[in-house]
């Protein structure tokens, strides 16, 4: 057998090299799963001890801006969507196209985040909710923050040149993390505001 038949090509390393970066990622969104999943559990245990939820003392979150935030935030994911099939598609100017816009829908719901908590009637030391409240989508929004850095990260590399056919990987592993975000962004929504504002 020859060494040419032996030996992988540069595209061959490269899928493989890529392909592992994909698995690091879910393995990743794994392990941030757990993390939020025992701050949560947290949450529900303040919850169930609780006659009154959010406290008496406590007004809900108000809900306009942090609903246009969240749907800000599913629109990105259906733009990476996009992205994703492009890239399918070999169509590397579409697959630019697609994260670019991604990423102005993903900051524009962090603006809108953080004007929302601008305009909670509540400070971090107001209580047991209060400060479960904001570690809750500080650390949500902190995780928004890191992926439109990493989606930036792949667009660029898209802009440069650098995302060749068979490397468009870093887009999979980057909308595997987007994915999470969100998730995540739709559970705190759900929890910290639809349903303290409909008493659950």
């Amino acid at each position: 057998m020859s060494a040419a038949a032996t030996t992988p090509s540069s595209d061959e390393r490269a899928v493989a090299s890529t392909s592992s970066s994909v698995l690091g990622m879910v393995l990743f969104v794994a392990s941030e799963s757990m993390f939020f999943a025992a701050f949560f559990g947290a949450y529900v245990t303040s919850y169930v001890n609780q006659r009154t939820w959010p406290p008496d003392n406590t007004p809900a979150p108000p809900l306009g801006l942090a609903t246009a935030a969240v749907a800000c935030l599913v629109l990105s994911g259906l733009l990476l969507q996009g992205a994703l099939r492009a890239t399918r598609r070999g169509l590397p100017a579409t697959v630019n196209r697609w994260l670019l816009v991604a990423v102005a829908a993903g900051v524009a719901s962090v603006v809108l985040s953080l004007l929302g908590n601008a305009e909670v009637g509540f400070g971090l030391h107001a209580g047991i909710f209060a400060s479960q409240f904001y570690l809750m989508t500080g650390l949500a929004l902190a995780h928004v923050a890191g992926g439109i850095v990493l989606l930036a990260l792949v667009a660029v590399l898209g802009l440069t040149g650098r995302l060749a056919v068979v490397r468009y990987q870093p887009v999979q592993a980057a909308a595997v993390y987007w994915n999470f975000v969100v998730v995540l962004g739709l559970v705190v929504y759900v929890v910290f505001y639809v349903l303290t504002n409909t008493g659950g």
